[in-house]
């Protein structure tokens, strides 16, 4: 009994790392990698406003800098991601992305006087691919994080199934223990009656 209650406890940590692992291997670093290209993307909006605002090609540089970066970083967490859905997540936030770089782009190679001329417009263009981009990528770590939930959800109840588990074999060990110890007792006394 003492050796089933060990090896059950042993089935159920074991199963704790494995889940903790996957969290620390799979989750964690696509959260961080998620907030990292959100940062980014608003890095990009700044150059990007920068640029605009004195037609400063070292702004336009900073952007096509953190818009590469961008592009490498959502392929790696592409290639990386188990799950359809957060691949369709990164894939929408990398399109989104590639519309408001080419937005960029075309604004930066219109002349300053026609380019001011249509601002407004361009500002709406720009606020609805970032959003998009945006909530695209928030779509992934939503997604992530309930994974997270649940595996440490699983966790729990695993780590309260097993002491449950141990708390009633320990508790029959001792009854078994005690019986026994009973039984013994009972075979010496009985001889020398």
């Amino acid at each position: 009994v003492v050796t089933g209650v060990n090896l059950f406890g042993l089935n159920q940590i074991t199963q704790i790392t494995e889940s903790s692992t996957e969290l620390v291997l799979k989750h964690y670093p696509a959260i961080e990698g998620g907030k990292w290209l959100i940062a980014n993307l608003y890095a990009q909006e700044r150059s990007e406003r920068e640029y605009l605002a004195v037609r400063d090609a070292a702004f336009l540089d900073q952007f096509n800098k953190e818009a590469q970066e961008f592009r490498e970083t959502i392929g790696s967490l592409k290639s990386h991601e188990a799950s359809q859905e957060g691949r369709d997540a990164l894939i929408a936030a990398e399109g989104f992305h590639e519309e408001y770089r080419i937005l960029v782009q075309h604004r930066a190679q219109r002349p300053p006087a026609s380019a001011q001329r249509q601002s407004a417009e361009y500002d709406m263009h720009r606020a609805r691919f970032i959003g998009r981009v945006s909530q695209a990528l928030q779509s992934f770590l939503e997604m992530h994080e309930k994974l997270i939930l649940a595996a440490v959800t699983d966790a729990v109840r695993r780590s309260q199934q097993s002491e449950g588990l141990t708390k009633q074999l320990g508790l029959v060990a001792l009854l078994i223990g005690v019986a026994l110890a009973g039984l013994a007792t009972y075979s010496i006394v009985t001889p020398l009656r």
